[in-house]
């Protein structure tokens, strides 16, 4: 597993048959295996006080798996993604 992914197996949490959850990558694979093109993905924020203090600890886990902190800092702190595609 690497930073970032989700990925969904045939048993657990992230059984095939539960409810779906996307990161932003898994968000462009899904568009881009369909067909799609995606024109605009817009992230929307909604700030928890407490978020804070685990956006550091987030960065350090990224940095330690190898993946770029800088990144999964910004996406730890997205409630939502908008997508438009054609």
């Amino acid at each position: 597993m690497s930073t970032g992914n989700w990925r969904y197996e045939d048993k657990g949490l992230l059984d095939r048959t539960h409810i779906r959850f996307f990161t932003r990558q898994t968000i462009v694979e899904m568009f881009q295996g369909a067909g799609f093109e995606i024109t605009e993905i817009v992230p929307r924020y909604i700030h928890h006080p407490a978020e804070d203090r685990f956006l550091d600890i987030i960065e350090s886990m990224a940095t330690a798996a190898g993946g770029d902190p800088k990144v999964a800092r910004a996406d730890a702190s997205v409630f939502q993604y908008i997508v438009r595609g054609r």
